[in-house]
């Protein structure tokens, strides 16, 4: 299931470790799926910020059990053999593809961001390119201010986007039977 939001673009993992924001995001939003509450965005930002961490064995525990529960609620709600279900899925299947697009644009846009503010040299061959090399530090300051202003935006679209994805990598379990296999 965490490999399918990985090939969605969802989230990333490095060495099969995934990122600490990834695994805060994934475990709220399972919780909050489970209990049927709605994602609550300020929560998430609010741990995020704090610098909450979770360990790999606390978030692989956790998330391979929410995930069954998920995917078994799922395959007891939908029948495979109608074509309803089938058609529900396809169309899920087409929102999930635009949404995924769109998210891809914001990530482009946010790294892009965070590269020139990281990487002096980044900086540098940008200002050369628009003709701002003299105003390196009002050109910093600038895209200091906006990278600050995308943050929430991002967030809140790559929230979104998880909670879509492990709604999608549930119901593909459930259509599969996968679910009832060893998650990894």
């Amino acid at each position: 299931m965490l490999e399918t939001l990985e090939e969605l673009g969802f989230v990333t993992s490095e060495n099969g470790c995934f990122d600490n924001q990834d695994k805060v995001i994934l475990l709220h939003i399972y919780k909050s799926k489970l209990n049927g509450d709605k994602i609550d965005f300020a929560q998430i930002a609010q741990e995020l910020n704090a610098g909450k961490s979770v360990s790999d064995e606390e978030f692989y525990s956790k998330i391979r059990t929410a995930h069954k529960v998920l995917a078994e609620k799922r395959s007891n709600e939908i029948d495979n053999e109608k074509l309803g279900s089938s058609r529900l899925f396809e169309k899920f299947e087409e929102r999930l593809k635009t949404i995924q697009d769109a998210f891809q644009d914001k990530k482009v846009q946010f790294e892009t961001m965070q590269e020139l503010l990281n990487n002096q040299d980044s900086l540098d061959a940008f200002c050369q390119k628009t003709n701002m090399s003299g105003n390196k530090d009002v050109v910093k300051n600038a895209l200091s201010r906006k990278f600050e202003e995308m943050k929430p935006d991002y967030l809140k679209s790559k929230i979104n986007c998880i909670s879509v994805g492990v709604d999608y990598s549930a119901w593909v379990d459930a259509r599969t039977g996968k679910y009832s296999r060893v998650l990894a």
